[in-house]
């Protein structure tokens, strides 16, 4: 039953490792619960799972709390599935306790701090950054876009369905990508007349290669990072170009819908919990209103500044 649902197209789907190098994200789960049949793992078992993930290490560091919320989801998933194919009566992680989610890290680049470090960026890593920024694609969407996916005519960008919501996303194409796209595409006629083949990718290596494999992936984001660092943001990494994103179209005034269809959220809320500051604005009306009263308190009373002892101000001014 256990390698019925391993072997399932939607089990399968669901355990699509990020990394080869890594394996799947399912490893953790197998490696503890090795040849156990799905109908023979109660909750206690899952309780006990979590609780050694909970001290696992990674690379030398423990591994957080959202990855421990992952696999969980996944064993989630795993017997929500199993009891609707009948192999089990009883769904052990229905009620299943997890890890609070981890607040974001990342926060947005000032329109300063970016102009700081896209000075530091060489012509490749600056091209990948504006157009990432331009659009509120990730990494992957960025280096993954095809020039079959490029309307210069319409003027839209087609994401392929190959993110976190496995959905396609069309984005309209401002003056900013569609500058970097232009350079891109000088870039590839030259490529083309040179070797008698247009380039299918739109973002190349400096030897005329793709960025699609995942190692070539970690090398810009670590490249982004260290230059980064250097600049004096320490914080900033490639992915803080979506929170940037979202954080100067709210600062525009874009409502959240908007910026949700941008970035290829399935739920709003993940706009707003992650790559807005939604939630520290609910407390500015509050406070406002606060200020409204004290304020307007302070003015109604009755008393006379020179009677309290107080001097007016340009009294104030002539003295200083």
């Amino acid at each position: 039953e256990y390698g019925d649902l391993r072997q399932s197209d939607y089990y399968r789907q669901r355990l699509r490792p990020a990394n080869p190098a890594r394996g799947t994200a399912a490893g953790p789960i197998r490696r503890h619960f090795g040849e156990r049949f799905v109908r023979e793992i109660t909750a206690a078992d899952l309780d006990a799972y979590r609780r050694t993930r909970s001290g696992d290490t990674y690379q030398g560091k423990q591994v957080s709390a959202g990855t421990v919320r992952k696999d969980l989801t996944l064993l989630g998933t795993v017997f929500r599935m199993a009891k609707r194919w009948g192999v089990v009566q009883v769904n052990p992680a229905a009620d299943m306790e997890k890890p609070k989610e981890p607040e974001p890290q990342a926060r947005p680049l000032t329109a300063e701090e970016w102009a700081v470090l896209q000075d530091q960026f060489p012509p490749w890593i600056r091209s990948l950054s504006v157009f990432a920024l331009s659009t509120g694609a990730r990494l992957k969407e960025v280096t993954g876009l095809r020039w079959a996916d490029v309307d210069f005519r319409g003027g839209f960008l087609y994401f392929s369905p190959e993110g976190k919501t496995a959905r396609s996303k069309r984005v309209k194409m401002g003056a900013a990508a569609r500058g970097i796209l232009e350079e891109q595409d000088r870039r590839r006629r030259e490529i083309g007349r040179a070797t008698a083949t247009l380039p299918e990718y739109v973002f190349l290596r400096e030897n005329g290669g793709d960025f699609t494999a995942p190692r070539d992936r970690n090398r810009i984001s670590q490249r982004f990072a260290a230059i980064a660092r250097n600049a004096g943001f320490p914080w900033a990494t490639f992915k803080a170009l979506r929170t940037t994103a979202a954080s100067w179209a709210e600062e525009e005034g874009v409502a959240v819908g908007e910026t949700q269809r941008l970035l290829g959220h399935a739920d709003v809320r993940t706009t707003q919990r992650f790559y807005t500051r939604t939630q520290a604005d609910r407390t500015a009306g509050a406070v406002a209103a606060l200020d409204r009263r004290l304020l307007n308190s302070d003015t109604k009373r009755t008393h006379t500044p020179e009677a309290a002892g107080e001097l007016p101000v340009a009294a104030l001014d002539g003295a200083c």
